[in-house]
């Protein structure tokens, strides 16, 4: 797996990939199973799109973008890769059963609505 923590805060958000991979280290997870990459999007998202030994292209964020990757993908004609796109979504939460459910709930609800939702770490909705 390849995390590319590209962002609009670009001073942070490398910080918090970085931060991700040394915790799943120390969980146990084998060296090369999660690797991050930093850089602008345009230059490392053509990277990973056109190398000959990039088998899948997994994509989560604005429609607009992942036209871009799929474009990219096609292009690439003699190198088929496998593409998983989560486009325009509404940043999920998954509550497990042995959750303390109150405090859950709480912390949902504030994610929905702490700045009306303009930044796309938080929830879009609550169901």
């Amino acid at each position: 797996m390849l995390h590319s923590n590209l962002d609009f805060n670009f001073l942070v958000t490398p910080l918090t990939a970085l931060k991700f991979a040394e915790l799943s280290a120390r969980a146990g997870i084998p060296p090369g199973v999660i690797n991050i990459v930093t850089g602008s999007g345009p230059e490392v998202g053509r990277a990973l799109c056109e190398h000959p030994e990039v088998r899948k292209v997994g994509f989560t964020g604005s429609t607009n973008v992942g036209k871009q990757v799929m474009s990219r993908l096609k292009g690439a004609v003699s190198n088929v890769k496998k593409v998983s796109l989560e486009l325009g979504g509404k940043s999920p939460l998954i509550i497990f059963a042995d959750t303390d459910m109150d405090r859950a709930v709480k912390q949902a609800c504030n994610a929905v609505f702490f700045n009306k939702n303009l930044y796309p770490l938080f929830l879009g909705y609550l169901g």
